[in-house]
């Protein structure tokens, strides 16, 4: 089963998104 190569594209894109939206809040807020 490849449940656990699926896991692991998750957590990639969780990742990504917990780096990105903090910037993108700082980003907002600095107007």
């Amino acid at each position: 089963m490849n449940w656990i190569e699926t896991l692991e594209q998750y957590w990639d894109t969780w990742e990504i998104l917990i780096v990105i939206i903090p910037l993108i809040i700082w980003q907002l807020l600095r107007k």
